[in-house]
């Protein structure tokens, strides 16, 4: 019982997950990006934790924001977040063309180089942005694609 039960929990992310891709494809851009904004506005007031984690950073940043001010910060924080996911969500649905057109690269020659060699590149991805836009333009060029990500759950209070 145990088993069917970490099988469940594990699973209910990946079926979030392509539910979310089913609407993100089905919808028109006005409506999932409303539907971004939305989220976003509710999660600022929902997510209590993360709200205080998004406070906190504010605060180094930016420590004489008046309330109205950090309170904006907040909620454009928690609105771009969520404007990443809807993108991610409706990558599969996006054009080679549309993929180009949101993505720049500088120096990929220097993988280009490490690639005629013929023993693959590694690329460590700092977390700016959607690496999923670069995983996509990679494909888009004919390249094969490993990910590998850090499972989720470590302390990101500080």
């Amino acid at each position: 019982m145990a088993e069917r039960d970490s099988r469940t929990r594990t699973a209910g992310p990946g079926v979030a997950f392509r539910l979310a891709s089913l609407f993100g494809a089905a919808v028109p851009d006005v409506v999932a990006h409303g539907a971004a904004l939305g989220m976003g506005g509710f999660g600022a007031l929902a997510m209590r934790n993360e709200r205080k984690l998004v406070e906190r950073h504010q605060r180094r940043v930016s420590p004489h924001l008046s309330a109205l001010q950090m309170q904006r910060r907040i909620n454009d924080a928690f609105q771009s977040y969520m404007r990443y996911y809807v993108e991610t969500f409706r990558m599969p649905i996006f054009t080679p063309r549309e993929i180009e057109a949101g993505f720049s690269v500088e120096g990929f020659s220097h993988i280009e180089a490490g690639l005629a060699q013929g023993k693959g590149v590694i690329l460590a991805l700092p977390h700016i942005g959607g690496w999923e836009w670069a995983g996509r333009w990679l494909i888009e060029r004919g390249h094969q694609l490993s990910a590998v990500v850090e499972a989720g759950g470590g302390d990101v209070s500080r």
